[in-house]
């Protein structure tokens, strides 16, 4: 069973016109890491943080974007957004002491 990272790399990767081979050259990641992600013969969570950052700098986009944070309603990762704030609630100040 493909995993959604592997899915996601391998549908990124396509949208750019490139192979495998080409993506493991740009991001210095072996060729079969790659592989095995996109094919789910190794789970994209497991792929270390580095191998992440090395994937996103070579597709020109946020880690966010691989993880699946920020989707589209094609299924890809939208680049242009930017983590919106969660609302937090302020402190109340304390009550003067008389």
């Amino acid at each position: 069973m493909i995993d959604s990272i592997g899915e996601r790399l391998k549908h990124l990767r396509k949208s750019r016109g490139l192979t495998l081979r080409q993506l493991a050259g740009l991001a210095h990641v072996p060729q079969s890491t790659l592989s095995s992600v996109e094919t789910g013969a190794r789970a994209g969570g497991k792929l270390t943080l580095e191998t992440g950052k090395r994937l996103a700098r070579a597709l020109g986009i946020s880690l966010d974007v691989i993880a699946g944070v920020y989707e589209d309603e094609d299924g890809e990762g939208d680049m242009d957004a930017t983590p919106q704030p969660t609302k937090r609630q302020r402190p109340r100040k304390a009550a003067p002491v008389a």
